[in-house]
Order: C-alpha cells, then sequence, then structure tokens
C-alpha cells in the first residue's frame, strides 16, 4: 500500500495526461448545475474538485453518494458519475436516473458494468487504471474531474498548470516526507492527557 501512496505525484502526471487524451463529445450546454456521483475512494474526487473550483464554477457543482439524485436533476445538468471498479450499486441506480431524467452524463471508471454501459449508450467516458484499492488511486479520479468540468464549460484550463506544479513539488519533497509511526489508539489517548 505504501508504494501506492509514494507514486501520487507520478499519479498526478500520468493522470494529466489520460484526461489530455481522452474524446469527449461536443460538450453541449450550458448546464445549470453539475452533481457528481460516487462512494468512498471514487467519490473523493469529486467532492475534493468541488471545493476546490466553488469560485470559478460557471453553476453549482454537488456531490451525492447514494442511490439517488436530487429532484432537480434534469436535461439541463452535467452528471458525472464515478465508479473505480465500475461495479458500486449506488453510484449505477444514481446513473441510471441521469440518463431517464435526461441529463447529460461523464463516467470515470476503470471497467465493469459502468464502462459496458457507457459504450453501449455512448456516454463520455474517461477510462482510469484498474486493479487497486480505489483509495489509492485518488490522482486518477481527481483529475479527471476537472477534465470534464473544463470539457463542458464549468472551469476553465489552469488546472492543468496547477496540479504539474503540484506534483513536482511533491516530488521535490518527498524525500522530507516521512511516514509517522502507526500508534494505536489507547496510546495516543494517554499522551494527550
Amino acid at each position: 500500500m505504501q508504494h501506492l501512496i509514494d507514486a501520487f505525484p507520478k499519479q498526478l502526471k500520468e493522470a494529466l495526461e489520460i484526461g489530455r487524451k481522452a474524446q469527449l463529445k461536443a460538450p453541449g450546454g450550458p448546464y445549470g448545475n453539475v452533481v457528481v456521483t460516487g462512494l468512498g475512494g471514487s467519490g473523493i474526487g469529486g467532492r475534493i474538485a468541488a471545493q476546490l473550483v466553488h469560485k470559478e464554477a460557471k453553476c453549482p457543482i454537488e456531490v451525492y453518494n447514494n442511490y439517488y439524485l436530487p429532484g432537480y436533476v434534469n436535461h439541463k445538468s452535467l452528471v458525472i458519475a464515478c465508479s473505480y471498479s465500475g461495479n458500486t450499486e449506488e453510484t449505477l441506480a444514481a446513473m441510471e436516473q441521469a440518463l431517464n431524467k435526461g441529463a447529460r452524463v461523464a463516467v470515470i471508471t476503470s471497467g465493469g458494468a459502468m464502462l459496458d454501459i457507457a459504450k453501449a449508450k455512448g456516454l463520455d467516458h474517461i477510462v482510469i487504471p484498474g486493479g487497486n484499492p480505489p483509495r489509492t488511486m485518488l490522482a486518477f479520479s481527481l483529475v479527471q474531474q476537472f477534465f470534464i468540468l473544463h470539457h463542458f464549460g464549468i472551469i476553465g484550463d489552469g488546472f492543468e498548470g496547477a496540479i504539474k506544479t503540484a506534483a513536482n513539488m511533491l516530488e521535490d519533497e518527498k524525500p522530507k516526507i516521512k511516514p509517522q509511526p502507526r500508534t494505536s489508539l489507547k496510546n495516543s489517548w494517554a499522551s494527550a492527557w
């Protein structure tokens, strides 16, 4: 697990390459809102992206991590469905609702049923590398959120330079960043008193 965490700066750079090569359809729009649906390690990228771009975003961005989408989702909505495995039940259900409501749907996944549906229905999708715990692949889901938001006219393109700068900084500082020894809750609690 540690080697996957150590690879975060490299993953950011790889994620930029994936996003640049993504072939998404004409953006359409304008969009009245963006809803990101995803759970756990898959959904955290949307939550972080929404917080980072809230001042720049041309419409509200919300993150939902359950089976349902808000009632206001309609044909003027962009729904980003993010499931690392592509088989997350709640995200698949929310994606189906988005399609039934006429929303524009874009998918971020490494495969599974979600990718099969995206291909079968001609949905915009970005495929990220699979086979690892979702929480260790944050760089890939996070960066693709920015590419999708940019493609659909929600944000500008300044994120690419910022991500590259962050990746370089993390690589430069890596020797100074040392894992902290794990302590039990009992030891932590005792030392606090």
